[in-house]
């Protein structure tokens, strides 16, 4: 009995000692020694073969507590990992919320912070409390009272991070405000095509009438003295009546809206074009004189109101100057009369401009984030019938027959420049050069864009836009994770115009085929129609036939517009002021330097054939007028 008392004492002041030091740093020194000292007591009090059973039990024992042990430090352990997982997410959230909404967001971290650290501090004075017991199965329950606490804390930030994400959604909504898109302004497609039907078929009407009453109101003797017939005073006069609506009629509308999906900040719809835009031609006058684009707005007005102005002031001068008995008043009509062939052409390159900027405005229609839609109106039909309509009536406007003193060709008279370089032959190598030259240029100038349009994104930002200035990093973000930035540019070549135009004129919109015959066949077909005629003049140089080719050129000349339509773009990138402040900017491309080359080729070929054929032409008549001078000679001697 004694010796079974002495062994339950040991066994206890084992246990007590384990459990009150067993956890701490210094605890499993202290308990080895004192298992030492015990077990040499309790060698000596007791017998063998007992000893070897508490020697077991010690041992299971320990290994039990070593088990026990390790398991309450992999708890822990998981647990600190948990709730370091649990701050890392709580960072990686909070870092997509707004800039404006982070000292919320730090409150909430600290707030989360706190009470992490008074769970450990608490977690470790419980632990300190517990293991001062004696009933070691019980950490288990202290265990699973830990990770009930690490997710109350976990839900806790969770809340607080959800009440922050609306805090910012509530903050979007005063600036993410979704307008509905403009209907695009102007008059619908099928009026314009009816207003076109009916200015072709007063044209018609105006020259039909101009003959009848050239016929019926006027003697022959009127129309022997060289003015004009009466069906192109008729389509003149027409024409000019539609200048006036031209003027003041929309010319062209366009529309630009952006629905943007801004990342956990909801969507924002917003008409770049604050209203829908409707530009007529002096509308558009005054906004560059507003806008600070002095310069487009005198050359729209050189184009548009003072060319048309001075045609019929030349034209007056010409046709009552015609039949004056003075030799200088019968050459300043013809040089008037030439002035206005030369110059009726030159009233369209906006017409030009405006069809390249339609095709930019359509390109950049990418649903369902960027809707952009454009059209050409009234003013744009009435003005391109009235720059067509006036031109080539203008061509049937004969120069007044100047008297010359006839001279028989001298051997000392100047040569052409085309002819001094090898004769025929070589003027021909020339201008097959200049033709090739010619070609090249234009392709290349068809095919590279000529003209660019770019959307600045800063027209969303205050003071323009809704988007705060501290919110336009979010604005950008949005921009870049829906790919929409690459749509904000559009560039436009002469091929890609063309062909768009040919579609669209497959819809049934007469505007856009008026536009294609102006841009495909005056701007292009024509232009290589007379360097072709101009290579054929340049084979009969020594031909009579040659005359009737450089008239045929001459008449082309006067039509082809390629050189208005390079002015054109020039005068749209001026006028592009009256946009800037909208986000608008035009600017040229490549593809104008080859066009413009290609023209000033176009020019150098017909006045080196012209002058030629001119000098050949004079030769040839003077040779006929002196062979039938000797003819007549010699029938008066006989």
């Amino acid at each position: 009995a004694r010796h079974r008392c002495s062994t339950s004492s040991c066994w206890r002041a084992i246990l007590a000692v384990w459990l009150s030091h067993g956890l701490s740093r210094r605890g499993g020194l202290v308990l080895a020694g004192f298992l030492g000292t015990v077990k040499k007591g309790a060698e000596s009090l007791v017998p063998n073969n007992f000893t070897g059973k508490l020697r077991a039990e010690e041992q299971k024992l320990k290994a039990r507590m070593k088990h026990i042990t390790e398991e309450f430090r992999n708890e822990t352990s998981q647990t600190r990992t948990r709730i370091k997982h649990i701050d890392d997410e709580l960072r990686k959230e909070t870092r997509d919320l707004s800039k404006n909404l982070s000292q919320a967001v730090r409150r909430e971290k600290e707030h989360a912070r706190q009470e992490l650290h008074s769970l450990t501090e608490n977690i470790k004075q419980r632990l300190h409390d517990r293991v001062n017991r004696s009933d070691v199965a019980k950490l288990s329950g202290f265990l699973d009272t830990i990770k009930d606490d690490a997710s109350t804390v976990k839900e806790r930030v969770k809340h607080g991070i959800k009440s922050a994400e609306e805090q910012a959604k509530d903050k979007a909504k005063e600036w993410l405000h979704m307008e509905k898109e403009n209907k695009l302004g102007g008059n619908s497609t099928s009026y314009n095509n009816c207003v076109l039907v009916l200015l072709v078929a007063s044209v018609a009407v105006s020259g039909i009438l101009g003959h009848v009453v050239d016929i019926y109101l006027f003697p022959p003797s009127f129309r022997a003295r060289g003015h004009p017939k009466g069906w192109t005073i008729g389509i003149i006069l027409c024409t000019y009546t539609m200048l006036f609506p031209a003027l003041r009629s929309v010319l062209f509308s366009f529309n630009i809206f952006f629905n943007i999906s801004v990342k956990d900040g909801g969507s924002m719809g917003y008409n770049v074009t604050r209203e829908p835009i409707t530009e007529a031609m002096l509308a558009l006058i005054n906004l560059l004189f507003k806008t600070g684009g002095q310069t487009g707005a005198y050359l729209i007005i050189l184009y548009a109101i003072v060319t048309p102005a001075m045609k019929v002031v030349f034209l007056v001068l010409g046709e009552l100057w015609r039949n004056s008995d003075r030799e200088i008043f019968r050459s300043i009509s013809s040089v008037c009369i030439l002035l206005v062939q030369v110059t009726s052409k030159w009233a369209s390159p906006d017409m030009f401009a405006y069809i390249l900027l339609l095709f930019l405005i359509r390109g950049m229609d990418h649903p369902p984030h960027m809707l952009s839609t454009a059209k050409l109106d009234v003013g744009f039909q009435c003005f391109t019938v009235f720059c067509l309509c006036s031109t080539f009536s203008t061509l049937a406007i004969h120069r007044p027959k100047l008297e010359r003193q006839e001279q028989q060709p001298s051997a000392s008279a100047a040569t052409p420049l085309l002819l001094r370089c090898g004769g025929k032959q070589g003027a021909l190598l020339i201008v097959t050069l200049l033709g090739t030259a010619f070609t090249v240029l234009l392709l290349i100038g068809i095919f590279i864009p000529c003209l660019g349009l770019h959307v600045d994104t800063n027209i969303l930002v205050k003071p323009k836009g809704p988007v705060p200035k501290s919110m336009a990093w979010m604005l950008e973000d949005a921009i870049d994770d829906l790919k929409i930035r690459p749509w904000l540019q559009a560039e436009v070549s002469m091929w890609q115009c063309i062909a768009a135009l040919a579609q669209w004129s497959l819809t049934g919109e007469a505007a856009c085929i008026l536009a294609f015959v102006l841009l495909a066949v005056f701007a292009v077909a024509l232009s290589v129609m007379d360097m072709l005629v101009l290579a054929a003049a340049t084979l009969t140089l020594e031909v009579p036939e040659s005359s009737s080719a450089m008239a045929v050129s001459r008449m082309l000349k006067h039509v082809s517009m390629l050189d208005v339509f390079c002015m054109g773009v020039c005068v749209v990138c001026l006028a592009g002021q009256a946009y800037s402040a909208q986000g608008f900017c035009l600017s040229l491309r490549s593809g104008l330097f080859p066009l413009i080359g290609a023209e000033c080729l176009h020019y150098i070929t017909f006045y080196l054939v012209s002058g030629a054929a001119h000098e050949d032409s004079d030769n040839a008549s003077s040779a006929i007028r002196s062979k039938q001078h000797v003819a007549l000679k010699n029938e008066a001697e006989e």
